[in-house]
């Protein structure tokens, strides 16, 4: 399935040369409600997921995907206000899990298979987040390698995260020939693009 992955222009740099992506922790992310989707009203399921959510932040690691590139607040908010560039990847569906937003945040219902309950607390989240039609990969922090200079944890390119295209925001002033370096050996494998702002609608175009 394609995937898009939005990062400043150095971070991306960093991670074609070394060809492998940042694993992020929830205590990265940039949404307070992480892990916090269900109503938290009853003391009883507070504490029980206050227990789940403190093993989840030390043991699972995510990589987040957008469905799609054109978006102008996704390069906004993830690629430095369209400076930065977007990694296109194809990544097998089993291993994605669709991001699902609400308005409103249910009670748990604790009936319901394990293995579903874990999933909305993954991937559950505010309705006003839509727009980035997120699509999340869960990974053991276990399995990553962890950078001993930065503490932070990476996963290689690979079958199962395979990188197809390099989508250079509409304000970058990256070029091709920079670029082709870096992805030597697969540069005939992906698919270059240069953006810029779209005349008729508010979207990211190929320029």
């Amino acid at each position: 399935m394609p995937v898009y992955h939005f990062l400043p222009q150095e971070w991306a740099l960093d991670d074609l040369k070394n060809k492998r992506l940042k694993v992020a922790t929830f205590d990265d992310l940039n949404d307070p409600f992480e892990l916090l989707c269900f109503n938290m009203t009853n003391p009883t399921d507070c504490k029980r997921f206050d227990f789940i959510k403190q093993y989840a932040i030390s043991n699972t690691g995510i990589l987040c995907f957008s469905r799609e590139w054109k978006n102008p607040l996704l390069w906004s908010h993830y690629a430095n206000k369209h400076y930065g560039v977007c990694l296109g990847f194809e990544v097998p569906a089993d291993k994605l899990i669709t991001v699902n937003y609400t308005e409103v945040r249910p009670a748990v219902n604790w009936e319901l298979p394990e293995q579903e309950i874990a999933e909305s607390f993954l991937s559950t989240k505010f309705d006003g987040w839509n727009y980035e039609k997120e699509m999340r990969c869960f990974l053991p922090l276990a399995t990553g390698q962890k950078d001993a200079s930065t503490g932070h944890y990476f996963t290689d390119f690979g079958p199962s995260l395979k990188l197809q295209e390099i989508i250079i925001g509409p304000l970058s002033n990256l070029t091709e020939l920079e670029i082709k370096p870096l992805i030597y050996g697969i540069e005939n494998e992906v698919k270059v693009t240069k953006t810029r702002i779209g005349l008729e609608n508010f979207e990211v175009v190929q320029a």
